[in-house]
């Protein structure tokens, strides 16, 4: 084991040899840590710099401190070119009364204008005679109103008729006849339903005739206008 040991040791030594030439290495570093080390007091020396920067910019800063009664200085040198403006304000006052004087001028222009408008005017009458153009076929679209008014009144009419026909269907349930001769006419000209409305007349008639006195056939009394209509029930 001593061999081994000093085995051991004779290589410790190789590796001591191996540690200083890491060593070299890490002195190597060391040296570019220190390099470093020297570059972290130049960085502090580059702060005092920065301070003497700032103490070249307190002095700039005093500097605009300069500038400021300067620009207090021009201050009242531009209330001075205030009334310069005050002054070139009446000659704008001159101006306003040129404008004034373009005033009239333009009121010249307005009654040019309004000899233009008469013109207008003119032309106006003329679209009015286009107007009653216009009315013309607003009166022949009344025309066509009236027309179609009559086509109400045909509407109206047969509106009628239909009134007719359910009031003599409520006379037929309260006896109501005598209405039916004076909406005769209309019976006539909507007899084709009157007739099929009779066939079912008389079927209610002689369901009537069940329940009423006297009751003829009563197709007979409705083609007489109903006269002799008895009462039903």
């Amino acid at each position: 084991m001593e061999e081994n040991v000093s085995s051991m040791r004779e290589n410790v030594p190789i590796m001591r040899e191996n540690v200083p030439s890491t060593g070299d290495n890490v002195y190597s570093t060391g040296e570019n840590v220190y390099s470093t080390g020297e570059k972290v007091p130049s960085m502090r020396e580059s702060v005092p710099r920065m301070e003497e920067n700032v103490s070249s910019t307190g002095e700039n800063v005093s500097s605009l401190g300069e500038n400021e009664p300067s620009m207090k200085e021009n201050v009242p040198n531009t209330g001075q070119n205030v009334p310069s403006t005050g002054e070139n304000v009446p000659s704008t006052g001159k101006n306003v009364s040129s404008m004034g004087e373009n005033v009239p001028s333009m009121e010249e222009n307005v009654p040019s204008t309004g000899e233009n408008v008469p013109s207008t005017g003119e032309y106006v009458p003329s679209k009015g005679e286009y107007v009653p153009n216009t009315g013309e076929n607003v009166s022949s679209s009344g025309d066509t109103v009236t027309s179609t008014g009559e086509n109400v009144l045909s509407t109206g009419e047969n509106v009628t008729s239909i009134g007719q026909n359910a009031s003599c269907t409520g006379k037929n349930v309260p006896g109501m006849g005598e209405n039916v001769p004076s909406t005769g006419k209309n019976v006539s000209s909507t007899g084709e339903n009157v007739s099929s409305m009779g066939e079912n007349v008389p079927r209610m008639e002689e369901n009537v005739s069940s329940m009423g006195e006297n009751v003829p056939k009563p197709g007979e009394n409705v083609s007489s206008t109903g006269e002799n209509m008895p009462r039903l029930g």
